[in-house]
């Protein structure tokens, strides 16, 4: 995988295929193209006398290219000079590249020039044994590839929704908790402040039934524990509670009584509460905590 990071980099700023049938790349281009990469292969494996024989066209955008000699070669290799070339020119079509066995016409491997671009590419730093190769190259139609207006296109685009879904995922990330806070709640309307099963503390309505704070017609939503320690606070509102007390009818079906959880409580209380500076949850040391209203 080492050695396609480069060859990754290279691929994607290279003004990769996507004009399609407005700028095709010609027949001879094409052929020494193949050619190159023939000869390259060899070089690669230290063959520096073999040469490659003539390319055949099996069919309109269909080629085979044979060599001589038997050899063993790493598909690492293969696909390094292949997106060397193609980062050559300015904008080549996609291409299948199959390697064959002579022998027993089974395939050995394969991939595409866009699995070189994605950094897909199959069964990298597996070495092929010694065999009789050699490699079908089929031109995809340009009618085939993503797009009419070039892989940078593509890549612009691509990169600018991964921007603009990063920054709405920042600003979701700040304003969510406000939100949440202010968010309006159906089961809770105006009219409501007048509720018997409403609790008065300042400008807040206290529903425990339901959990909710109502503030200004807008609703804050408790958890079961802040709900559980608020009633207690409402029971004797103004009045210092004893710590143990709270303690223990506020953990006493938890079965784990702990001094910090009661302390972290008071303090998200304190910030629901926070819309009335005339509503306080005091601390009153050595002793517990004072729910203070007028």
């Amino acid at each position: 995988m080492n050695l396609l990071k480069p060859l990754i980099i290279v691929a994607l700023l290279c003004p990769f295929a996507g004009k399609g049938m407005d700028n095709p790349i010609d027949e001879a281009r094409q052929r020494i193209l193949f050619r190159s990469i023939g000869h390259e292969l060899l070089l690669s494996v230290n063959d520096r006398t073999s040469r490659v024989p003539p390319l055949q066209k099996i069919d309109d955008g269909s080629y085979r290219l044979d060599f001589e000699k038997p050899f063993a070669f790493m598909p690492d290799s293969l696909v390094v000079i292949v997106g060397r070339n193609l980062s050559r020119m300015e904008s080549p079509p996609e291409f299948i590249f199959t390697v064959t066995e002579a022998e027993s016409q089974a395939t050995a491997y394969g991939f595409t020039t866009a699995d070189i671009i994605k950094g897909t590419v199959p069964c990298i730093g597996r070495a092929l044994p010694k065999r009789n190769y050699f490699i079908n190259i089929l031109v995809v139609p340009a009618i085939a590839t993503a797009g009419t207006h070039g892989w940078n296109s593509v890549l612009l685009i691509v990169t600018g929704l991964l921007v603009l879904a990063v920054l709405i995922f920042i600003i979701a990330w700040k304003v969510l908790p406000k939100s949440k806070q202010n968010k309006a709640v159906a089961t809770v309307k105006p009219d409501d402040a007048l509720d018997s099963k409403s609790i008065p503390i300042g400008k807040y309505r206290f529903y425990p039934d339901k959990y909710l704070l109502l503030c200004d017609h807008e609703s804050t939503e408790l958890t079961a524990k802040e709900g559980k320690l608020l009633s207690i606070f409402t029971s004797d509102l103004n009045q210092v509670i004893d710590r143990n007390r709270l303690l223990k009818e506020g953990w006493e079906d938890d079965g784990v009584i702990t001094g910090r959880s009661l302390d972290m409580y008071v303090s998200k209380l304190r910030k629901k509460l926070e819309k009335d500076v005339s509503v306080s949850i005091t601390n009153v040391h050595g002793k517990g905590y004072c729910l203070n209203a007028d």
